[in-house]
């Protein structure tokens, strides 16, 4: 073989290896994800691959948006993940595979209940048992209607949250499934320890517990455990509340699960604060304290922190007292620092210039890997052509290897040089890219702004309210910009027509339901000279059904509502899942009128509205709400208001006059919200009669 040939076959070679390596590197990324468990960064690339690859299969396409459905919930990104469940609900449609679509809906529900979003959970929930009543798996609906229930236990609605979970424990008994009772008992049990029937929720609780012993489920038994202990805390019953708190604690040191032992750790710290024992309170806090710092649990070292600062503050001793408030502090703000970067992250995608956004952080990563990966490709071609050389023509051929050394690493350079090249102009495409996403961001809001000012225009005027209703207040909160809950009043004839109403939704969406009914009540009353208002309600639920068949995709939106007319002193009244609430003028107790348990819009079970006819007296009150009020999470306890306080509340303020009534009402909320989030619109009307 001659030198030149030699020498040709070892350049054919070095391309033939280069090209190899440069497949095998970018293969090497989806090798090396687990798709059984991605990590956040493994879910990054394959949201850039979906985005930015035109050539992958439709198996893989699948593949991916199946992964990112499943698991960016599991990484905190829950728009995100919210966004490619959508789309793995379209492509399981498109294929008509029926069972991983129930599943689908499930977790999509599952999503919308972390974020708060119960309207869209529960409508997620019943798409999800539609369609497993369609494939009859029975598993699925009485997961179905248990998923459905807990989703109404979180909107306070206590009756239905218990025919729901009823349900699902009459299937999961006929099928003999132990886990699906266990959870079935301890949901119920949940209910009705929020409606203060600890003797009920402590029985369920034990069915539960006798469940997770069958099953042999010991983290199941400890949290069984500390439920019942709590119950008989609640119900006062100290030592024995005691004793099956201890006995959980000893059941979690044998699970040797770090965060379990916080469970009962805590439920103790409660009790023996309860109960006035410092020392074992102080004891079992700090402990748990401990633990929660060792493992990053920073909610319960937050809560654990709060307890211990009472505790210390309640005795006296303040060194303690501030040690602890100086830590809750410190805790809260590490944790708002993380769920800001989270909620920063999130509302790219929710204000649709994520996909900008995910571009830029790619091009980021890009920049970083490729400016490793050149300098790695540059080692190894240098390294391949020592060997190669070495190999093929052996210690002779020296000088051609110094020589071929040479234009290789210049060679390399020169890519090097024009690779640099491309990391400059990915640069300059992401400074563009900001100018382009704060551009877009100013038009979101400007245009959110806009629509404040249209819907604002749609609300009665004051004037016209101080006009019509006369002694009256209307506290109205929305919770975000725009909203999903508006107060409305027509005028026809002599008759006062007057509503309060929730819109399914809040925000963007909320305020474009509440667009289309508004105008539903507006041509009921107006073209069709309706005043009845059941005969309103059921003419304004073919006007929203009408207006919404007009759209290709399936649209299950409407409004709940309490709709009066007032003649004279006689007030006829229709309600969708909204009573009408009256105080008798000297009474202390609160009259309610019961609504109709169906929306204003699509309904499996839809029928004919109730007008229910009401006289009234001077000096009557008459309230409407919707339930973002008694919803909202607040008190030292971080739960729901509920309704039956909610009431209470407008009993104690009887005795002031409308204008007092909003202010006192407005207060109320900000005190028992606190420093958490407001989590739905709140509109409440109250009308004194004249």
């Amino acid at each position: 073989m001659s030198c030149r040939f030699a020498i040709q076959y070892k350049f054919i070679l070095l391309t033939f290896l280069h090209i190899w390596a440069n497949l095998s590197i970018g293969q090497t990324n989806i090798d090396e994800i687990n798709f059984d468990a991605p990590s956040k960064e493994d879910c990054k690339y394959l949201d850039s691959l979906l985005s930015n690859d035109q050539s992958l299969s439709t198996t893989e396409r699948k593949k991916y948006i199946s992964t990112l459905a499943e698991f960016l919930p599991e990484h905190e990104n829950y728009h995100l993940g919210l966004y490619y469940q959508d789309t793995l609900i379209s492509v399981l449609k498109a294929e008509q595979d029926f069972k991983k679509l129930a599943e689908a809906y499930s977790e999509k529900s599952l999503i919308h209940d972390h974020l708060g979003q119960y309207p869209e959970a529960l409508i997620a929930s019943q798409n999800a048992l539609e369609t497993f009543e369609k494939i009859k798996d029975q598993a699925g609906i009485a997961s179905s209607y248990n998923d459905i229930g807990v989703i109404h236990y979180y909107r306070g609605e206590d009756s239905l949250s218990r025919v729901y979970l009823n349900k699902s424990g009459k299937i999961y008994e006929a099928l003999k499934d132990t886990s699906g009772l266990a959870i079935y008992f301890n949901n119920l049990a949940n209910v009705y320890f929020e409606m203060g029937d600890g003797e009920k929720a402590l029985n369920l609780y034990k069915k539960g517990y006798d469940f997770d012993i069958a099953m042999k489920n010991e983290e199941g038994q400890v949290i069984s455990l500390c439920n019942i202990g709590e119950s008989y805390t609640y119900l006062k019953q100290y030592s024995k509340a005691e004793g099956v708190l201890l006995q959980a604690l000893a059941l979690a040191q044998r699970v040797d699960d770090a965060w379990t032992m916080t469970v009962p750790l805590m439920s103790l710290g409660e009790l023996y604060q309860q109960t006035d024992d410092y020392p074992k309170a102080n004891s079992v806090l700090r402990r748990c304290l401990k633990i929660c710092h060792e493992i990053s649990a920073l909610p319960e070292e937050a809560k654990t922190s709060k307890i211990l600062y009472e505790l210390a503050k309640s005795k006296g001793k303040t060194s303690d007292a501030l040690f602890f408030l100086e830590k809750l502090k410190e805790i809260e703000d590490s944790i708002f620092n993380k769920d800001s970067e989270r909620i920063i992250e999130e509302m790219e995608k929710q204000y649709q210039v994520n996909d900008k956004q995910k571009e830029i952080e790619l091009l980021n990563k890009e920049s970083k890997i490729k400016t490793l990966e050149y300098q790695q490709d540059i080692e190894k071609e240098k390294s391949n052509q020592k060997i190669l050389i070495f190999g093929l023509i052996g210690v002779a051929l020296i000088l051609v290897l110094a020589l071929t050394a040479f234009i290789s690493k210049r060679n390399a350079n020169n890519k090097l040089l024009a690779k640099n090249e491309i990391i400059t102009s990915k640069n300059e495409e992401l400074s563009h890219a900001y100018d382009e996403i704060e551009l877009k961001n100013n038009e979101i809001i400007d245009s959110i702004r806009y629509a404040k000012r249209i819907q604002s225009a749609l609300l009665p005027a004051k004037d016209k309210l101080n006009s019509h209703l006369g002694k009256h207040f209307i506290f109205y909160l929305p919770k975000d910009v725009v909203a999903g809950d508006f107060y409305w009043m027509e005028k026809m004839d002599n008759k006062l027509l007057f509503a309060v109403a929730d819109c399914t939704g809040h925000g963007v969406p909320g305020a474009m339901v509440s667009v289309v009914c508004n105008n539903g009540l507006n041509r009921s009353v107006r073209e069709h000279k309706l005043t009845d208002p059941a005969q309103i309600l059921e003419k304004t639920r073919s006007i929203v059904l009408e207006e919404f068949e007009k759209s290709e995709e399936i649209v299950n939106d409407g409004m709940d509502i309490a709709l009066c007319c007032l003649d004279g002193q006689t007030l006829y009244y229709a309600g969708a899942h909204t009573p009408l609430w009256i105080i008798r003028n000297g009474s202390y107790q609160i009259e309610e009128i019961k609504a109709d348990k169906q929306p204003v819009g699509k309904f499996e079970k839809a029928g004919p509205f109730t007008s229910h006819k009401i006289e009234l007296n001077k000096g009557d009150q008459i309230y409407l709400s919707s339930d973002g009020y008694a919803d909202q999470f607040g008190g030292e306890r971080g739960k729901k208001m509920k309704t039956t306080n909610f009431k209470k509340l407008l009993l104690s303020l009887t005795e002031l006059d409308m204008n007092e009534k909003e202010t006192h009402l407005k207060n109320a909320f900000e005190e028992w919200r606190r420093d958490l989030e407001q989590i739905d619109d709140v509109c409440v009307m109250g009308i004194q009669i004249s």
